[in-house]
């Protein structure tokens, strides 16, 4: 049988129930870490889109070995990536995650293939300016 002594306000559940956006109940914790709500974001706090389109070059294009630089590159930032590879004669367009390789690898980017590099998140810009340097630095082959 349930113990009749705790009431709802026990857990913190039911607190953050309670709360309001302006975050009143990380307030009431006594916590030195903010929650991210609408009402408590700072506009450092609010993530920015950052696109740009980019030219596979290198003679070997997107293979296995570019394709875990890149993943590698992408998983350091908190930033969702994706990547898309524009329709041509022989293929239809295609939008995959940046940060996985296999998903890279589907993308089939031989040299001369034109990819959109499109980040969004705190720190977007820093993370395309980072693989689209790596692009054009034929992937350090």
């Amino acid at each position: 049988m349930p113990d009749s002594s705790l009431s709802d306000s026990s857990y913190p559940e039911s607190n953050l129930r309670d709360a309001n956006v302006s975050g009143e109940w990380a307030a009431s914790q006594n916590t030195s870490t903010p929650i991210n709500m609408p009402g408590n974001m700072s506009s450092d706090t609010l993530a920015s889109e950052v696109v740009r389109d980019v030219i596979v070059k290198n003679e070997n294009g997107l293979h296995a070995r570019p394709a875990v630089k890149f993943a590698d590159i992408a998983n350091r930032f908190s930033s969702d990536v994706h990547v898309h590879r524009h329709a041509d004669e022989a293929s239809e367009a295609v939008d995959i995650d940046g940060k996985s390789v296999m998903q890279l690898l589907t993308l089939m980017a031989l040299p001369g293939t034109k990819l959109t590099i499109r980040a969004q998140g705190i720190d977007a810009g820093s993370a395309v300016d980072e693989l689209v340097k790596l692009i054009d630095d034929n992937f350090g082959e």
